[in-house]
């Protein structure tokens, strides 16, 4: 897994997504059984942090040894 904090859109501008979390796994149904296990308490977690709302993305990494991965971006309002 990693966090990533945004930092910048273009120079001067703000951030596209001020925090993307991407979590990795070796198949779509190992992920997709875990997953959802997990995404209330995940939910739950991010009030915490901050108020804006967050979208999931899944994507295709090309990086040989990994095939999925899922993005968690908090977008801005």
């Amino acid at each position: 897994m990693t966090l990533d904090k945004g930092l910048s859109g273009l120079p001067g501008q703000p951030p596209v997504y001020a925090v993307s979390c991407h979590i990795f796994s070796d198949s779509m149904d190992i992920f997709l059984s875990a997953f959802p296990k997990h995404v209330e308490a995940l939910e739950a977690d991010v009030p915490y942090f901050t108020d804006i709302r967050s979208a999931v993305q899944i994507s295709e990494v090309v990086t040989p040894g990994i095939r999925y991965w899922q993005v968690w971006l908090c977008v801005p309002d």
